[in-house]
């Protein structure tokens, strides 16, 4: 009886590390699900593909593949015309930025005290693509 006892009384702790490796994996398939989606913006941008309704198009595909509200992903798209000094190019640089939520970062976390709204991760991807002006 008393390993037993024992038993139920390690058994959840126990679970815990196989519930936190099961979430890592799940966080670690939606980040390179984004990142395939976000790398595809990014060859539109390099291509000059974008225009109007181009980020919520992609803030859907990112909603769609991670079951999120396209509400709670953030892209942001930055155009600068700008002179390269050490070739004499010039042309467009394009940043982007996009971040959107990877949701429980911590398994268990109610049972060590952790808050809802404190057990809660984001993921950002930023990067920069060149166009060179064509002369």
């Amino acid at each position: 009886m008393k390993q037993f006892i024992v038993l139920a009384a390690v058994l959840p702790i126990l679970m815990l590390f196989i519930m936190q490796f099961s979430l890592e994996q799940r966080q670690h398939d939606a980040i390179s699900m984004t990142q395939e989606i976000v790398n595809q913006m990014a060859l539109e941008l390099r291509n000059g593909q974008y225009g109007i309704g181009f980020e919520e198009r992609y803030r859907i595909r990112i909603a769609e593949c991670l079951n999120v509200n396209a509400d709670e992903i953030l892209i942001e798209i930055n155009i600068n015309c700008r002179d390269l000094a050490e070739t004499s190019a010039s042309g467009q640089e394009i940043s982007y930025s996009v971040r959107f939520p990877l949701g429980r970062i911590m398994a268990g976390g109610e049972w060590m005290g952790i808050p809802g709204a404190n057990n809660i991760g984001w993921y950002d991807i930023n990067g920069s693509v060149y166009i060179k002006e064509q002369v």
